[in-house]
């Protein structure tokens, strides 16, 4: 790289390039420990890595490579993997050392959770995609990006049942030697608000009293997002005869278009369910000519 440098003595200006090439790579070396504490071995780690000797040091790089690495050691249960580099050594002779640090195997023996009054632990276990292990049938493998993807399914799935305020964090035990571990999801439910009242916007070819014919969730019952997507298709088929197409996701203005939103209410644990519906065009109907 290359870098200018005025020094101008009047009346004349004096322009210097100073020169710095950039460092190259001129050995990569992988320090992790040898069998029996893992069977990855050194060259699968090379062949995760982009990296080679005499290419530029590249910090963005480098660092991608150790993410990949540890990522790669998560997928072979390593969960605990640390991989670092030698940036003294990568300063003074461009010697490039990933520093792996491999940690135990770890197993999930048993997954609990705390503080659930309104679904049974089977009704959870449902929600999340972690499993603990059992021999021959499940490795019960740990993975923390999982783990939490899982906290957000529980609360999602508290939320689509109308625990609005619910609360849902993740507490994990391991063993003294790091090769077992327990996960307890500890859950604060809140209340469970309640549909205080439920209205109708934008419909025109369909009054609201055949609407609501037939519905699932109606006022002063919890809300519940699955009994929401049953009206939802109800109202579809109440629609249906008359010409109006709908296709979830579609954004064309001639289709239907029915969406719920819950409104809080000012009273704590009430909400308004609100149905706002683009009718869009209904299609003519043609007979067949014989």
């Amino acid at each position: 790289m290359s870098k200018p440098r005025s020094n101008p003595p009047p009346p004349a200006v004096i322009v210097i390039f100073e020169v710095v090439e950039q460092q190259q790579i001129k050995e990569i070396i992988i320090d992790k420990p040898e069998a029996p504490l893992s069977t990855i071995s050194k060259d699968d780690i090379r062949a995760l890595i982009d990296l080679e000797p005499g290419q530029a040091v590249d910090q963005f790089r480098i660092a991608q490579a150790q993410r990949q690495i540890e990522s790669f050691y998560r997928t072979r249960n390593y969960p605990l993997t640390q991989v670092t580099v030698d940036t003294q050594r990568l300063r003074q002779d461009g010697t490039l050392i990933f520093r792996i640090v491999e940690g135990p195997n770890v197993r999930i023996r048993n997954i609990t959770f705390k503080g659930n009054k309104s679904f049974s632990d089977y009704k959870l276990k449902d929600q999340i995609k972690t499993r603990s292990w059992i021999w021959i049938f499940r490795e019960g493998a740990y993975s923390p990006d999982q783990v939490e993807d899982d906290v957000a399914s529980l609360r999602k799935f508290y939320q689509s049942k109308g625990f609005f305020d619910a609360r849902v964090g993740r507490k994990l035990i391991f063993s003294p030697d790091q090769t077992e571990m327990q996960i307890d999801f500890v859950i604060d439910e809140g209340p469970r608000y309640v549909v205080d009242k439920v209205t109708f916007k934008g419909n025109s070819a369909i009054p609201e009293a055949q609407l609501r014919q037939n519905m699932r969730l109606v006022e002063g019952m919890p809300y519940d997002a699955e009994l929401v997507e049953r009206d939802t298709r109800k109202f579809v088929r109440d629609y249906s005869p008359l010409g109006f197409i709908y296709q979830p996701g579609v954004q064309d203005p001639d289709y239907l278009k029915i969406e719920a939103k819950p409104v809080f209410q000012l009273q704590p644990g009430r909400v308004e369910l609100v149905y706002e519906i683009d009718e869009g065009k209904p299609v003519p109907y043609r007979a067949d000519s014989a």
